[in-house]
């Protein structure tokens, strides 16, 4: 969970709550409006944070790995620097492919249906 505060000078302020992919906007109106009391917008903000699955292959041993993650670029240095079990002593590793979802669970969901598939049909559905 992130948070973040903004101060706008005689505006009040506005805090920001980033949550799972979604948000919520908190104002706080100036003390000489309403005593100052918090209230929640009507209209909350609403961020989107990409959930991905992706293919990378080994360039040494030729096997391919099906994952997902919010964080693509964090997750293949994690792969090519051995923090990642099975693929610790297969690298380096290459990005074949990704698809990019809203949730998570759309995203664990593709995921498992690939891993069910064979190499080329998974290869297939996820470059196009």
């Amino acid at each position: 969970m992130t948070f973040e505060k903004l101060k706008i000078q005689n505006r009040g302020i506005i805090i920001i709550t980033l949550t799972r992919g979604r948000s919520s906007a908190w104002f706080r109106t100036p003390a000489c409006h309403a005593g100052g009391r918090e209230f929640k917008s009507r209209r909350p903000r609403v961020f989107f944070m990409p959930f991905f699955v992706y293919i990378i292959q080994s360039l040494s041993t030729r096997k391919f790995y099906i994952g997902q993650t919010n964080n693509l670029e964090e997750r293949l240095r994690r792969h090519n620097t051995g923090r990642s079990k099975y693929t610790r002593n297969k690298g380096p590793w290459k990005l074949v492919g990704f698809k990019t979802f809203e949730t998570r669970k759309e995203a664990m969901s593709f995921e498992r249906k690939l891993k069910r598939l064979s190499r080329e049909e998974a290869l297939r559905k996820i470059l196009l």
